[in-house]
């Protein structure tokens, strides 16, 4: 191919890894930049994953704790995307770096981050909520800091409920392999862990058991001919969920999003 001298990339999702950025730097750097520069000339210059710790939990409401009925169901073992002006939340930590990339080096990538982070007020963490700022040039910075300005939306991870006091420490591990990105609570001091299961387990059970027959309807999905099967399939589930095993709602409701993958919802 032809030898450029300036490259602009487009390849951000939520996390900032998901589109494969890093790779596709990678390879410009290697293959289409003109040689005269010592310096690949890309923009932006410099990803940045920022992050919050957050008490993300449905509120009081009328003097009724929605959270005691609901907050069983928020929990996800994934980074879940969310508009967060859409979900009140308390902001326990000021924001820190989880990890920052140079996009025009080719240095090896760290794919570890040991963080320990101080809590600004009193709280229960229920996660972490993360989002990328992009360096577009020197002092000159893009990011969904503000919800309402932004394509992106923040990505959020769930951890098991922990009551902070301020100034205590919360210590965190951030893992990714240039294409995912984990974070895991390692440990925490001078805290009160609520003796509260994080998830109902009933419903855990029947959301890996959907996960688990949708990843095999979905493998027959390449081949036009056998969507008539897959169909069948979906409608045999849902009208015999017992016999399958799974809850008659969530039965219904994987049928409704494999005929009608478009369903409105909150965020959308």
């Amino acid at each position: 191919p032809e030898k450029v001298d300036i490259v602009v990339i487009e390849l951000f999702d939520y996390s900032g890894l998901g589109e494969g950025v890093l790779y596709y730097c990678d390879f410009v750097m290697k293959t289409i930049f003109n040689e005269i520069h010592d310096t690949p000339y890309i923009v932006p210059s410099r990803m940045r994953i920022l992050g919050n710790l957050v008490d993300l939990r449905t509120p009081i409401i009328d003097n009724y704790n929605f959270a005691e009925k609901f907050d069983k169901y928020r929990w996800h073992p994934d980074p879940q995307q969310i508009y967060p002006k859409h979900h009140p939340h308390e902001i326990l930590s000021d924001t820190f770096t989880i990890f920052e990339f140079d996009l025009r080096s080719n240095e090896p990538l760290n794919p570890i981050s040991m963080l320990n982070i101080d809590a600004k007020q009193n709280g229960i963490m229920t996660g972490l909520i993360f989002w990328i700022e992009l360096e577009m040039e020197k002092n000159i910075n893009w990011g969904p800091h503000n919800d309402d300005q932004s394509y992106l939306k923040k990505g959020v991870i769930y951890f098991p409920e922990v009551e902070l006091k301020k100034g205590s420490k919360v210590s965190i591990k951030a893992e990714h392999n240039a294409i995912d990105l984990n974070i895991s609570l390692i440990d925490f001091e001078d805290t009160i862990a609520h003796n509260k299961d994080r998830y109902d387990t009933q419903w855990k059970e029947q959301n890996t058991k959907m996960d688990e027959i949708g990843v095999q309807l979905r493998s027959r999905m390449s081949f036009v001919s056998d969507y008539n099967i897959v169909s069948k399939t979906a409608i045999k589930i849902a009208s015999q969920p017992t016999y399958f095993g799974v809850d008659p709602e969530m039965a219904n409701r994987f049928a409704l999003s494999l005929f009608l993958p478009d369903l409105p919802s909150e965020d959308k």
